[in-house]
């Protein structure tokens, strides 16, 4: 819709920051009605809420609302579907039961992905483009009828009150923060996320320009690096224990490297194989870490509350990075200039984690 009209460069990457902004701003109460209502309760909310976002898209109004309502509906389930896998799984099977989410998630986003670039291009203006968002529509009806599958775990009694829970929400973050693993592994986890949301959104202005490819090209990178993250996590899941969460860090070297490499592709055919690349260690560092970050976290505090901490780390990160996108591009920046830059700030974050972690390893050391 935004090619057609069109829009200007930095309203694509608005369009991310939209989706997220309600992560950030409501994460001190989404951690507390998680814990307060019956999870599946609130992932059938979210998905009426993604509904009524893709029933705004046919109208006039503005993408960028739509786009709002939608991450609501995402703040809201998010933290439900990973505390309710957090409360049906055994400690042990946390990074198995991650990469199980995760794998089935990514299979959607491929076929997602695919789907969608191909409706994208066989529409000529904005109205051809609505069967596309019926079809979106339909999926989610599919997902509320399938969620009434769902295990119904007890809620808690508690009352959500504003000043108080922001009290807590800083108590508790201040808490997980003190903690060396899990604070490395959260922050590590956090640069990650953004940088993949910034690649996502690269990916458009980057095949347009080195692979002269339409929205259906770009659908199959996004599902090519989908489908090596999905490869990523069960090799991860089958040879990497809880323990061993930070242990893989050091490849977010080579994969700012790749990422740096990009604006000298300009074959398909290397460019699938980077994006696989790029998901396969996206997926062997990360599901780790995110098993790594929740294990620590339910020690601390409730598992709502804790995946809402998560989710609002994460997507501070993905704010900042895709905000400092989209002033780069109305700036005039190139999408090559872009990647280099992020390139260079995901190797430079992924330095000083390595230097945190050895230094409070050898501290740890002495203090024992």
């Amino acid at each position: 819709m935004l090619l057609h009209w069109p829009a200007p460069a930095w309203m694509t990457p608005a369009l991310k920051l939209v989706l997220l902004v309600p992560f950030v701003v409501l994460a001190p109460w989404l951690g507390r009605w998680c814990d307060r209502f019956i999870h599946a309760d609130l992932i059938q909310w979210g998905n009426a809420l993604r509904i009524l976002g893709c029933v705004l898209l046919l109208t006039p109004l503005l993408p960028l609302i739509a786009f709002s309502v939608i991450g609501l509906g995402n703040a809201l389930s998010a933290p439900a579907r990973y505390a309710l896998m957090i409360e049906i799984t055994p400690p042990k099977y946390l990074v198995m039961a991650n990469a199980l989410l995760e794998g089935v998630t990514i299979v959607a986003i491929i076929s997602g992905a695919l789907l969608g670039g191909y409706l994208a291009d066989q529409a000529h203006n904005v109205p051809a483009l609505y069967p596309a968002v019926g079809v979106m529509m339909a999926l989610y009806v599919l997902a509320v009828l399938i969620n009434f599958t769902l295990p119904r775990t007890k809620a808690s009694p508690q009352h959500v009150i504003a000043l108080a829970a922001g009290k807590r929400w800083r108590d508790s973050l201040k808490v997980f923060l003190q903690a060396g693993p899990g604070r490395i592994a959260l922050l590590a986890a956090s640069l990650l996320w953004g940088a993949c949301a910034v690649l996502q959104v690269a990916l458009i202005d980057w095949a347009a320009q080195n692979l002269q490819g339409r929205l259906q090209t770009t659908s199959w990178l996004i599902g090519i690096f989908a489908g090596g993250i999905a490869l990523g996590a069960v090799i991860a899941s089958r040879y990497i224990a809880l323990a061993q969460g930070l242990r893989w860090l050091p490849l977010g070297l080579l994969l700012a490297a790749i990422v740096a490499s990009l604006p000298w592709v300009f074959t398909l055919e290397l460019a699938l194989f980077l994006m696989l690349l790029l998901g396969i260690l996206g997926g062997v560092i990360g599901v780790p870490l995110y098993a790594l970050i929740q294990a620590e976290a339910c020690r601390l505090m409730p598992s709502g509350r804790a995946v809402a901490m998560q989710n609002f780390s994460e997507n501070t990160a993905v704010l900042l990075m895709i905000g400092l996108q989209a002033l780069l591009l109305s700036q005039g920046l190139s999408v090559y200039a872009v990647l280099q830059i992020f390139a260079g700030l995901l190797a430079l974050g992924i330095t000083l984690l390595l230097i945190q972690q050895r230094l409070s390893s050898t501290r740890h050391v002495i203090e024992g």
